[in-house]
């Protein structure tokens, strides 16, 4: 059984998507966005102090441990 799946992977799979992506990089040709794009690049704000690794991961174990407590 392994070694039909592993055929079928090799065989089938593997060329078509090798054979998809040069088709669909070639046949493509230039991109035609549908709104302009700013040759200028805007800053990037700062990250709120809520938007941390640590404070969101804090708060996804304090929220549901905090609401099945107060059931309780």
């Amino acid at each position: 059984m392994s070694v039909a799946v592993t055929c079928i992977c090799l065989f089938v799979i593997l060329p078509l998507t090798l054979v998809g992506t040069v088709l669909g990089r070639n046949l493509a040709g230039q991109p035609d966005y549908p709104c302009r794009i700013n040759a200028v690049p805007r800053p990037i704000p700062e990250k709120k102090w809520f938007m941390e690794p640590g404070v969101i991961i804090l708060v996804g174990g304090v929220l549901p441990f905090a609401s099945i407590f107060i059931e309780m």
